[in-house]
């Protein structure tokens, strides 16, 4: 635990060395506007779900094109300072990944991910339980259907249309 908290104060440090003029503003203009999607993430959470789920594809995209278009990840700490430490790779692993989670854009990512845990509180009950709808039965629905799921797609026999709770 202690290589993974010297880590992140290390990152933490680097980031308020390395953010000084220009590069500064660049960083403070990212992160307002990472900090509006994310507010607008929230939003489509109380809103509308299905807006909610193209944000979060969104997201997705971003996390994984933006590193490719931007020149790369963030090469603050990277595993060969570390290396006359005789650190083993599994706690530099864990270090670095700590280090990783620092950061304006995971601060960000992190506000808009909160909006699944709204979006989860927001659902009703049925659509938990999914009672209503017998083709995927959970274990508070039709017992007796339980065999037929257990072995799909290779159950034997007709598929049988759900009883009526």
């Amino acid at each position: 635990m202690a290589v993974e908290l010297t880590m992140a104060r290390m990152k933490i440090a680097l980031l308020r060395h390395a953010l000084h003029g220009r590069r500064a503003q660049t960083a403070g203009t990212g992160a307002t506007l990472g900090l509006l999607c994310a507010a607008a993430t929230l939003y489509l959470a109380f809103t509308d779900l299905d807006l909610l789920a193209a944000a979060y594809a969104v997201w997705l995209l971003g996390w994984v094109l933006g590193p490719i278009f931007m020149g790369g990840g963030d090469e603050t700490l990277r595993p060969e300072y570390f290396a006359l430490l005789g650190l083993p790779p599994r706690r530099l692993a864990g270090g670095l990944l700590v280090a990783a989670f620092v950061g304006l854009a995971p601060l960000a990512s992190l506000v808009a991910l909160g909006g699944l845990v709204v979006a989860g509180a927001r659902r009703p009950r049925w659509w938990r339980c999914r009672r209503w709808c017998c083709s995927w039965p959970c274990s508070c629905c039709c017992r007796r259907w339980r065999w037929r799921w257990s072995a799909w797609p290779y159950a034997p026999g007709p598929v049988r249309s759900p009883p009526a709770c």
